[in-house]
């Protein structure tokens, strides 16, 4: 018989210390973070093939005897089994383990129901094999492989370093996870130097079902994957990577390739568009190969005889489900793009020989679904519907649709299109799916004029954008009998590059395009090229600060023109855009009619630019410029308003004003935004080239007599080619600001001066702002938040002070409400309100689910603004007064630490739409969202919630702000939700 361990020998207690310090973070359960430690087993196996090691540790087990077994007995077989006897204290019984085979470590982990026949007994520990099943765990990670459907044991540890949130879309959480090197078995056949060269070597997507229907859209995925893994080999190239997928607890997860370069959405938003023809070819190459995708999923056998083949649906194609992987080399449109989230795709068989079939509609994206998917009603929402392959087809056109305006028209063009969508659609009685690109029958009326648009502006060096508008969109957004099919559409693809091919050899002189292999290092990449002999309107050529030109119809150039572009002389591109403009300032080149002082800022010598200088145009500077016309324009506004102050003229009137001889006159702030030979003033219309200008020269137009304040000064356009500028003052007024502490001490002084009016300054700016509102309190009473409670700049020192400000804002008196404890409490005033909460129980253990408690509150005010809208006037109140509806503010005191999938953002968005719908103001209603700790996980969780990240809300309805509790400024926490400029600064 086995006696007790000698736990307190120094042996022994160095490797329960080996143990701790060389186990590695997993995860176990459904977390948000690693959250245990696991020991990796070749590094528990070469600590104890060290003789001497596993020698001492059998010597300290048996202290004065010789131990019955050798080191070669247990390596190999029970090295885990060891370990775990040492740390529960059962050292002892390694020489029953080594006895027995069905104990060795190849049958581990045991399973709790089902002891091994040989598993020893002792009455000295009648809980040993549960104690043993408890331990070993830590020993026994899951390896991952390309398995599918895995069960996974609960208590199973997962060898993931590292787990971070990056988005949470209808049905999944995703999590960017890196995988532990020795359990990666994932990928065999993956470049390792491409992922190395990137920084992404065993990094992967966890996509984690949730929703009662997770296991159903986790069954409807991982079908996909297998179908497609099977038959059509494009998985990892135009469909995004499958690596396997497991069930653990409640918990349905697939792991997916990791995608570096984000969404076709976030691809947009960060890059500018392309300028010439390699690039644009590039660009438009790697989207056409979404085709492929398609094909594959549309028919995943191409028999022509008599078994049966497979038809697919994906019915959720957007730029959201878009993923961008770059290549080794820096060019942003060397790129892939790759199909993903399959969740609602689905399949079905039919015989070879027939025409395309319908299957159900299983009611994917909205925005970008075809018009036959458009449900009008909810009893139509709850009703099947039969839709066609085509459906896909018409999705993909829209995203071609945004993608050519943003080639063609820039960023700005895009923004605005899909606002126009917006509004064309809400214009439409009961019409739901705003921003989409139909009206329920047909294509809306503002897509076909961007596509006009894009098609009268494409560039010179553009052989591509225009065929996509006329050969592919004109069809892929018809009706559903009269749009290609996938492999249709991928010929045709091909065919508009080809052509394109020729077309720039032709333009080339007989040249030839680059091959693939030379595209990847041009030597010529980023040097000037010729301008085109013909300027497209309203920006072909540069999307110069996201504002297209008003300018009339575009006229040719001949060679030896000077083509009137005003050029900024940049400094480093290093620098930032203020830095730029002091080096504008400090440059020879640039002239000034005052020396300079802190708060001025000059305004650059503008030269012309010609069409036979090369050099005159270089697109390396292009995002530079851009931004320093942005700046320009914010001082060209500023300058306009001051003129027009002095002549007496409001916001709403006209700025033209009559020159000496008559003609109307712009403000002579010259805007270098304007890709045209003319410059304007933002908003302003553009003065032409030719009325007292030399064609080729940027001349001002003259000003009117006795009105030369902040007008530009003229000078010989022969002399140096250049318009000289005046010094500009730039006043930034500062946000109004006052800490905790500042705050609290004007408190103290207020209180003991009972009798002198003691003075706090923006404060009744700030009343004004909040006007008359009910106020709600709600604070995060979870045990992560318990820290926070007591002490300097603590949950009550806050609660008190705000309060102290807005209790004359709510006669009726605030509300406070707990996350984690159930009821509601009337607070009339600060003292009341330190009361409450110095004398509350914070749970220890609790975790808060912060959309519940949130989403009670707002649901019952959405009901308040439905009756108000319904019955105006004088009712019974939610917060139990008799009152008629007045705006609201909820200040939420948190550290952002929520229970898994709590949704804040379904609750921000219900409550948006509820305003927007019954048309109330933004400030009807406004979230603070107030954070204790500093974590930059759940700052940035916060910040989500305030910049709208992974949900929607109705344009103009940013109702969300966030501000640190330690250090922040209270009068941005009173006033941030409803007041942009404080949410903004």
């Amino acid at each position: 018989m086995a006696t007790k361990q000698p736990d307190h020998h120094l042996i022994i207690q160095s490797f329960r210390k080996w143990v701790d310090d060389n186990s590695v973070p997993g995860t176990l359960g459904d977390t948000e973070k690693p959250n245990t430690q696991f020991m990796i087993g070749s590094r528990l196996e070469t600590y104890l093939k060290d003789a001497s090691n596993t020698r001492n540790l059998l010597r300290a087990l048996w202290d004065s005897e010789d131990p019955p077994l050798q080191s070669q007995d247990i390596l190999g077989k029970c090295s885990k089994g060891f370990a775990i006897l040492l740390l529960i204290g059962m050292g002892k019984y390694i020489q029953y383990f080594v006895q027995y085979d069905s104990l060795w470590d190849g049958h581990m982990p045991f399973d709790r129901e089902s002891p091994p026949a040989k598993f020893p007994t002792t009455d000295m520990c009648p809980d040993f094999f549960q104690r043993f099943v408890e331990r070993q765990w830590q020993f026994f990670s899951h390896h991952f492989h390309n398995s599918v459907d895995i069960h996974l044991a609960p208590e199973r540890i997962l060898p993931i370093k590292s787990k971070v949130l990056i988005g949470t879309g209808g049905f999944a959480d995703l999590y960017k996870i890196t995988v532990h090197t020795a359990y990666d078995g994932l990928t065999p056949g993956r470049d390792p130097g491409r992922d190395a060269n990137k920084g992404f070597t065993n990094t992967y997507v966890l996509k984690t079902y949730r929703t009662q229907d997770a296991e159903l859209h986790y069954s409807n995925e991982i079908n996909a994957f297998q179908r497609l893994r099977l038959q059509s080999g494009c998985l990892g190239k135009v469909v995004i990577g499958f690596f396997g997928s497991f069930r653990q607890g409640k918990t349905f997860n697939t792991l997916i390739e990791y995608a570096s370069g984000g969404t076709l959405e976030d691809f947009l938003q960060k890059n500018d568009p392309p300028t010439d023809a390699e690039d644009i070819h590039k660009l438009w190459s790697a989207i056409f190969e979404l085709t492929k995708a398609i094909q594959s999923i549309h028919s995943l056998s191409q028999d022509e005889g008599g078994p049966p083949i497979l038809q697919g649906w994906h019915q959720d194609i957007k730029p959201s489900n878009i993923l961008v992987t770059p290549s080794k080399t820096n060019c942003s449109f060397d790129v892939q793009f790759k199909l993903a989230d399959l969740g609602l795709a689905h399949f079905r068989r039919i015989k070879s020989g027939n025409r395309e079939e319908a299957d159900r509609d299983t009611q994917g994206t909205r925005i970008y679904g075809a018009p036959e998917c458009y449900r009008f009603d909810y009893f139509d929402r709850n009703q099947k519907l039969d839709v066609k392959q085509s459906v896909d087809i018409w999705s993909l056109g829209c995203v071609y649709s945004e993608i050519a305006v943003w080639v063609v028209l820039g960023k700005g063009a895009l923004v605005r299109y899909q606002r126009d969508r917006r509004e064309e659609t809400a214009e439409m009685d009961d019409f739901t799916d705003h921003g989409c690109f139909h009206n329920g029958e047909t294509v809306l009326e503002c897509v076909k004029d961007i596509h006009n648009k894009v098609f009268s502006s494409t560039r010179e060096s553009d052989h591509i954008t225009k065929a996509v508008i006329r050969k592919l969109l004109d069809e892929m957004l018809d009706d559903f009998e009269g749009r290609p099919n996938a492999r249709q559409l991928r010929k045709k693809a091909q065919t508009i590059l080809t052509n394109a091919e020729q077309a720039e050899a032709e333009r080339n002189n007989g040249g030839v395009i680059p091959s693939e292999r030379q595209r990847g290092s041009n030597p010529n990449k980023g040097k000037s090229r010729r301008l085109p002999a013909k300027l497209p309107p309203d920006g072909g050529i540069h999307d110069w600060g996201g504002q297209a030109s008003k300018h009339a119809e575009p006229r040719a150039l001949g060679k030896s023109q000077t083509f009137n572009f005003p050029e900024v002389v940049p400094s480093s591109p290093e620098s930032s855009l203020r830095g730029s403009l002091e080096s504008l300032v400090r440059d020879p080149a640039v002239t000034t009619h005052a020396p300079q002082d802190p708060g001025s800022v000059s305004r650059p010598t503008l030269r012309p630019m010609s069409a036979s200088d090369p050099s005159s145009l270089n697109n390396e500077n292009s995002s530079q410029s851009s931004a320093l016309a942005s700046e320009m324009d914010s001082l060209s506004l500023k300058h306009t308003s001051d003129v027009n102050g002095a002549r007496g003229l409001g916001s709403g009137q006209s700025n033209t004003r009559q020159n000496t001889t008559g003609s109307s006159e712009r403000p002579t702030v010259p805007n270098i935004s304007s890709p045209s030979g003319n410059y304007r003033s933002p908003g302003e219309a553009i003065v032409p080239l030719g009325e007292g200008a030399q064609q080729g020269t940027l001349v001002p137009a003259p000003s009117a007599a006795g009105s030369q304040e902040g007008a530009l000064s003229t000078q010989d356009p022969t002399a140096n080619g250049g318009v000289q500028a005046e010094v500009l003052k730039v006043e930034r007024p500062q946000l109004p600001k006052i800490t905790l502490g500042e705050l609290e001490n004007w408190v103290l002084r207020k209180k003991r001066d009972r009798d002198v009016v003691v003075p706090l300054e923006h404060k009744d700016e700030i009343m004004r702002e909040l006007g008359l509102r009910d106020h709600v309190f709600l604070i995060d009473d979870a045990g992560s938040m318990r820290k926070y409670w007591r002490g300097k700049d603590s949950v009550i020192d806050l609660a008190k002070a705000l309060a102290y400000i807005v209790k004359a804002s709510d006669k009726d008196g605030m509300d406070l409400y707990f996350t984690c404890t159930e009821g509601k409490h009337n607070v009339a005033n600060a003292t009341t309100m330190e009361s409450r909460l110095a004398s509350k129980l914070v749970n220890s253990v609790a975790k808060s689910n912060m959309a519940d408690m949130l989403g009670r509150i707002t649901e019952e005010y959405e009901e308040r603004l439905r009756r108000e809208r319904s019955t105006p006037g004088k009712r019974k109140s939610f917060f139990g007064k008799s009152d008629t509806l007045k705006p609201l503010n909820i200040y939420v005191f948190t550290d952002a630490v929520w229970q898994p999938h709590c949704n804040v953002g379904e609750v921000i968005t219900a409550l948006t739409t509820t305003m927007k719908d019954l048309k109330y103001p933004r400030r009807q209603v406004g979230i603070q969202f107030i954070q204790f700790g500093n974590d930059p996980a759940y700052t940035e969780k916060l910040k989500n919630l305030d910049d709208a990240v992974g949900f929607d809300i109705p344009e103009g309805y940013d109702i969300v702000d966030t501000e640190p509790a330690v250090g922040g400024n209270c009068w941005k926490m009173l006033v941030g939700a409803i007041n942009k400029w404080y949410d903004k600064g």
